[in-house]
């Protein structure tokens, strides 16, 4: 498992942390959160199951409080029952814009790595990866 933590000053906090874990390379789940204290708070929630290499679900929420348009998209692609990719995505207009992308991909089975990374408009940026074999 990884946890990736990301944090911001200047008032405006928030953190992200991503986790992966994988039994007897048929099961895996990664989630996905961003929460953002004061007035804009946000949170994304992004879970990735499967068992048995068939069966496979998906679920994205996004809650948050105040106003300001703001849009989140989740694509999951599935091909040869192996290979496998997550993509979700949280963009904000106004100043305070940001956004989050995390991939997982998984080759032959076996080998799988995850992605995070998050950017902010107003400099600020970071990312983490974990290759696992």
């Amino acid at each position: 498992s990884v946890t990736c933590s990301l944090s911001l000053f200047q008032s405006y906090i928030r953190s992200m942390s991503c986790s992966l874990s994988r039994s007897q390379g048929y099961s895996q789940s990664m989630n996905c959160s961003l929460s953002r204290s004061q007035c804009y708070s946000q949170s994304m929630n992004c879970s990735l199951s499967r068992s048995q290499c068939y069966s496979q679900s998906m679920t994205c929420s996004l809650s948050r409080s105040q106003c300001y348009s703001q849009s989140m998209t989740c694509s999951l692609s599935r091909s040869q029952c192996y290979s496998q990719s997550m993509t979700c995505s949280l963009s904000r207009s106004q100043c305070y814009s940001q956004s989050m992308t995390c991939s997982l991909s998984r080759f032959q089975g076996y080998s799988q790595s995850m992605t995070c990374s998050l950017s902010r408009f107003q400099g600020q940026s970071k990312s983490c990866s974990l290759p696992r074999l």
